[in-house]
């Protein structure tokens, strides 16, 4: 104000006092200004610390998946004798005659032309079905003998072949109404005929069918698929 009265003597009370609250409107933009600058100043920094911890926990997702390959590729790369009485292993492992839904194809192909990156139907964690990633694929010829697993469907018999302790997802007949979230996990060494149910893609519907019965048969071939969401349907 006293800068305002030397720069114009002459000015008015009226004159003054509107020039006080007009000084006094801008300060208060000012303020404004500068509290909104600092919040955005906050938010980018909120931001850069948050991606810099997204990037830190998806690296080291990267690092815990690219040891767990490496892992697997050691133990299938091991010497085994030509004919191997029980294959076993804890990845989902399966003989060259199983089949797979693969994302964009009509019917189900061969495991053995199944590459990482490619997108396999699966069971995600909220029992929908899904087309997830594959971050694992690997397969080697051996001669070996698997648990198969017996049931029948409206089309007949049918079954599905597995490494002894590969783990598959069953239910009990009493649990089967509450769908596939009533599911748990076994070895398939562990199933039980005439007491578990599996669960078979029918259609685009996951159906329990009875276990009828289970043997150990000879097949060809080992291999290890790995999805994200963990379910595959074989």
């Amino acid at each position: 104000m006293d800068a305002y009265m030397k720069a114009n003597p002459k000015a008015t009370v009226d004159e003054v006092l509107k020039n006080v609250n007009t000084q006094k409107k801008e300060e208060e933009i000012l303020q404004e200004n500068l509290k909104a600058a600092e919040a955005e100043k906050d938010r980018v920094e909120n931001l850069r610390k948050t991606e810099q911890q997204n990037t830190a926990n998806l690296q080291s997702k990267v690092e815990a998946k690219e040891k767990e390959k490496a892992q697997i590729k050691t133990q299938l790369s091991a010497p085994i004798p030509e004919r191997v009485v029980h294959v076993h292993h804890h990845h989902c492992c399966f003989p060259k005659t199983a089949l797979v839904y693969k994302e964009g194809e009509g019917k189900p192909v061969s495991i053995t032309s199944i590459k990482e990156q490619d997108r396999l139907l699966s069971v995600n964690s909220d029992n929908q079905l899904v087309y997830s990633e594959v971050y694992f694929a690997y397969g080697k010829e051996v001669h070996g003998s698997f648990t198969e697993i017996f049931y029948f469907t409206d089309e007949g018999q049918k079954s599905i072949q597995l490494t002894a302790d590969h783990v598959i997802f069953v239910s009990k007949e009493d649990e089967i109404k509450d769908g596939i979230s009533s599911a748990f996990s076994l070895t398939s060494e562990n199933v039980i005929p005439e007491e578990h149910y599996v669960w078979i893609l029918e259609g685009d519907t996951l159906c329990p069918r009875k276990v009828t019965r289970i043997e150990v048969n000879p097949n060809e071939g080992l291999y290890t698929i790995l999805v994200k969401d963990h379910r595959l349907l074989v």
